[in-house]
């Protein structure tokens, strides 16, 4: 059975949290991921979760995004990439006389685009890394042995690489769902040229072009 992939767009106070929690705890079979990008919001989901259920179910796990890319993304396929450890992100990047991020000069296929000489790994990056780590779908694939449903609160601000992995997830077995409110865009999960032009209310005409991958 194909999955569904749902994105909906609305207000502050307009209940998303609560939808997102009765859906979660009115499904006992799935294996379900809630994602969302700030510590504030991820609080708020997993107090609303404890005041209706009491606690957390066991087929849940929320967490934020950076700890989606690093946990499930990066650090069970690092080795891929011959790297022995990952320590965390590291946030800022070396630049040079010009202001330019040193990393930028190496390709795709260089590690010194990604990894610190100390191996921490350049949080605008991190995501790139992962999608390149992705041989023969493993990045995916192992998500989607590990996930039935993944929602993705705040979705708005998703930006950089980061757009580029919800496009892998969207066309994988997962359910996607998808709740945000491009007014209060002000946030972005990486500052970098990729996808600039889908910041923010922008990101809507991403979601127009995967039309076809939203039911």
């Amino acid at each position: 059975m194909p999955c569904k992939n749902i994105v909906q767009f609305s207000s502050a106070g307009s209940g998303k949290t609560t939808e997102i929690v009765d859906e979660v705890l009115e499904d006992k079979q799935s294996k379900i991921l809630i994602l969302t990008y700030t510590k504030e919001n991820c609080y708020t989901i997993e107090k609303k979760l404890k005041e209706e259920n009491g606690f957390v179910p066991n087929n849940v796990k929320l967490i934020s995004w950076a700890n989606f890319i690093m946990c499930d993304c990066v650090r069970p396929f690092h080795s891929n990439k011959c790297i022995s450890n990952i320590k965390n992100f590291i946030f800022d990047i070396p630049k040079d006389k010009k202001g330019i991020a040193i990393n930028l000069n190496y390709r795709n296929d260089d590690l010194r685009r990604y990894i610190s000489p100390k191996n921490w790994i350049y949080y605008d990056y991190a995501t790139d890394f992962a999608i390149q780590c992705n041989l023969n779908n493993c990045v995916i694939e192992r998500l989607q042995k590990n996930y039935d449903k993944i929602y993705i609160d705040e979705v708005q601000d998703l930006a950089g690489y980061d757009l580029d992995l919800l496009e892998l997830l969207l066309k994988s077995t997962i359910t996607i769902k998808m709740f945000g409110d491009i007014r209060q865009a002000t946030y972005r999960t990486q500052n970098v040229n990729k996808n600039s032009a889908y910041r923010g209310i922008k990101i809507k005409l991403k979601f127009n072009e995967w039309a076809d991958i939203l039911q």
